[in-house]
């Protein structure tokens, strides 16, 4: 069955020139058009859309309050902002609403890239009830101790942004969340900035705390989630992925680009945790209990209570929130690598080391060098074994 898109512009020419530029993928989605907001309701409720591309600035009812609408009544829809409105108080106002934000003018070529990425998503999961929990915008889960430091900094007169960047850079779901929104085209800065610092440099700590104080985008971890898995854990080992991505020799990757996405992706990996206990707590503690402390048996053991792994579930929310392909095949491969791409194999082997003890000589076990050296990253073994004299465990704070 054919996938089903509706565009929404209050403009008729511009709907006419997304008309023509459809026509080539009629023979994959079902597209429609729709003047207005109170069109696209009623087309909603006529028909079962899974992907809805609205323009933000429109009379009666605006792209924002369509979205917000959409994202109550069936919040499974996609939904993106394709707009000529770019001052940032628009787009923080469609936080919590939409999932992608793309500026006018839109030539055809990036609209058909626009068009297959929808395509790559709604392929990447079957499973219809996490699907329509990933694409919920708002509220976003984060740990309760960051939660609690933003709020506290970002109600002084002068919030210290280094206090600001240690609280969003140390929790993987708020990063997400404001790397997806700096690598907007409203900030002039699409699918480039993978440091978080940098980012919140850019958004600014005005808006930063129009998201965190003003919308209540963010809301802890509580209850039950609580109970089944140690947080704080899970973040410190993501820390030391990264930190060991970041340690890999420039001339693996193709430029330095690749190497920020590894980075990043080294550092996110493990997302799709965090969303499987905030999804199903109840299910979640029947997979420890199935795993029975062994870890090995996780992917099979997630597969049969959940219906697919955290890497399946990882994937689809960054791809779901337009992070680029680097990034979310290394997420999805971090336990079984692209042996073609230098991001899947360093998150993965990164993923490995960081979970490593040292051995009794105080080095990283030989078999991990052997491994690395013959997966192509000979380079990167030997800044584990030599670095500056150091010791290589004490150097990457394993």
């Amino acid at each position: 069955m054919k996938k089903k898109i509706l565009f929404v512009d209050d403009e008729p020419n511009v709907l006419l020139g997304l008309k023509r530029m459809m026509r080539v993928h009629r023979a994959e989605f079902d597209i429609a058009f729709a003047e207005s907001g109170i069109e696209a309701i009623e087309k909603l409720t006529q028909d079962r859309f899974d992907a809805v591309i609205s323009d933000l600035r429109m009379p009666g009812m605006n792209g924002n309050e369509l979205l917000e609408k959409i994202s109550v009544n069936d919040p499974r829809i996609i939904r993106m902002i394709l707009s000529g409105q770019s001052d940032h108080g628009s787009v923080t106002g469609s936080i919590g609403k939409t999932h992608q934000y793309f500026s006018k003018p839109c030539n055809p070529a990036k609209l058909v890239e626009l068009i297959g990425k929808i395509g790559k998503i709604l392929g990447t999961l079957n499973d219809s009830g996490f699907c329509q929990y990933a694409a919920m915008t708002a509220p976003m889960r984060c740990l309760p101790r960051t939660l609690s430091i933003l709020e506290s900094e970002l109600e002084k007169n002068d919030p210290d942004i280094d206090i600001v960047n240690g609280a969003i850079s140390s929790d993987i779901l708020a990063s997400s969340v404001f790397l997806q929104l700096v690598n907007t085209e409203y900030f002039g800065t699409y699918s480039h900035i993978k440091d978080i610092d940098e980012a919140v440099s850019i958004i600014g700590i005005d808006v930063i705390k129009k998201i965190i104080i003003d919308t209540g985008l963010f809301v802890p971890f509580s209850g039950e989630s609580l109970d089944l898995i140690d947080f704080e854990e899970i973040q410190a080992h993501s820390n030391r992925s990264r930190d060991i991505a970041q340690r890999t020799p420039n001339s693996i990757f193709s430029d330095s680009k690749q190497k920020d996405n590894c980075v990043l992706a080294a550092f996110i990996h493990d997302i799709g945790k965090l969303l499987m206990i905030d999804y199903d707590p109840v299910k979640y503690r029947s997979l420890i209990s199935g795993m029975n402390g062994d870890m090995s048996a996780r992917a099979d053991t997630e597969r049969n209570i959940f219906g697919f792994t955290h890497q399946e579930a990882g994937d689809y929310f960054l791809k779901l929130r337009g992070f680029g392909d680097e990034i979310t095949e290394a997420v999805a491969s971090h336990h079984d690598p692209d042996k073609d791409s230098p991001v899947s194999r360093v998150t993965y082997y990164s993923n490995i080391i960081a979970r490593t003890e040292k051995n009794s000589t105080g080095h990283l076990p030989d078999w991990i060098l052997k491994e690395v050296t013959a997966a192509g990253l000979g380079k990167w073994a030997e800044s584990l074994i030599e670095s500056d004299g150091l010791d290589p465990v004490e150097e990457l704070t394993l």
